[in-house]
């Protein structure tokens, strides 16, 4: 073997170095499966990260109310329940379901938005009124015209102002107005703003002038929830029965007109119609002002506690004055809740005997509620009055 060949033979026989190493080049598939199993984990990662910090601000209570993500929100939501041609016959009555409700809930919110502003500005156009008569409530001194000064400033406001009524005990703390007819002032209230509150007004045909006076003073006010304007006076009734225990704490009515102070005292509380009745052969309307003799005064009267809920045992005398508190009720059309009560005769005791107050088993309403319930008319005699006119 000549040197040649041995040098090679030994460079053969050499060991391989231990820093040589054998390098795995992947191909091109599975380097893509490992790009998407990356992305597919920063993408779950990211979406864990928004979901905490949704869950963190939901319960942050010091986050505020962003109308942006609401309407992010809402137009998700429409266009989840947009009709597509794609979808099958359960899917789009479930969608047609959603339009529906969306609709009536979206109806529901503009109403309760309206109702709920209108309640605050006529509430507080009430406290800043009340506010200014609360000053002189008691002051019942004369100005040059012969009324009382309280009202001074009210006119000043609106001269429509006639008075104010009260019931003690109760929320009903109100001005009263009049205009030239029975319209005006449902849909206005005291700013002649226009108010679905409207305001309390005393009936055109009434007079409060002492020269003139109207022997039944007419009020009218809407049944408005929590109590306001006529509100109140539902309390008085419990469905088609009286309610003892409310009328037996609010007995009496308050109404300062212009000129005078008076006190009533509640004898009938009824439900009736907005017109003549004659379900029983004869007329009767809660709606009179003024009475053509004393008899016909008395008969109106006992009609009227024919159709109380409640005996109040509250006498009535052919020559007393009332006053008439008129609002609506809803058990049949046209239907209205009237309150009446007798002014507090000179000299005699403010005090009712609320202990003697009980149910009216026997009374008697128009024949419209009794259709609606499938009732039958009872047979009722009209009252029998013995007047010397």
């Amino acid at each position: 073997m000549n040197e040649f060949e041995n040098k090679n033979l030994n460079e053969e026989s050499k060991p391989e170095s231990s820093s040589e190493k054998i390098i795995y080049v992947p191909d091109k598939e599975v380097l893509n499966i490992g790009k998407k199993i990356n992305k597919e984990k920063k993408k779950a990662e990211k979406v864990k990260v928004e979901k905490s910090k949704k869950e963190k601000s939901a319960n942050d209570p010091n986050k505020k109310f962003s109308f942006k993500e609401l309407f992010g929100k809402i137009v998700f939501f429409i266009k989840k329940i947009i009709p597509k041609k794609t979808d099958d016959k359960k899917t789009l009555i479930i969608k047609i379901v959603a339009i529906v409700a969306a609709v009536a809930i979206v109806a529901s919110a503009v109403y309760l938005i309206f109702y709920f502003t209108n309640l605050m500005a006529q509430d507080a156009a009430i406290d800043d009124i009340r506010n200014i008569y609360e000053l002189n409530r008691d002051d019942y001194t004369y100005n040059e015209e012969g009324q009382f000064s309280k009202f001074d400033v009210l006119k000043g406001q609106n001269s429509d102002i006639v008075g104010w009524i009260n019931i003690p005990g109760t929320q009903l703390d109100n001005p009263v107005y009049q205009t030239v007819d029975n319209d005006y002032y449902i849909t206005h209230d005291m700013n002649h703003e226009i108010n679905s509150y409207g305001s309390l007004f005393l009936d055109y045909r009434c007079k409060i002038d002492p020269k003139a006076l109207t022997q039944n003073q007419i009020i009218y006010g809407h049944n408005m929830r929590y109590g306001a304007m006529f509100g109140e006076l539902d309390k008085y009734r419990d469905g088609l029965k009286g309610n003892l225990q409310y009328y037996a704490a609010n007995p009496i009515i308050t109404f300062d007109s212009l000129y005078e102070s008076r006190k009533y005292k509640i004898f009938a509380i009824m439900i009736v119609d907005t017109t003549t009745d004659n379900t029983f052969g004869y007329d009767f309307s809660a709606y009179r002002s003024n009475f053509t003799t004393q008899s016909d005064f008395v008969f109106w009267a006992e009609c009227c506690k024919q159709r109380s809920l409640i005996d109040t045992y509250v006498d009535v005398k052919p020559y007393d004055e009332v006053i008439t508190l008129s609002t609506c009720c809803y058990d049949y059309t046209d239907a209205r809740l009237v309150l009446v009560a007798r002014l507090v005769r000179e000299g005699e005791d403010p005090e009712v005997e609320v202990e003697r107050a009980e149910l009216n088993s026997d009374v008697i309403f128009s024949n419209k509620l009794y259709k609606r319930k499938g009732w039958s008319v009872p047979k009722v005699e009209p009252p029998v009055v013995s007047v010397y006119d």
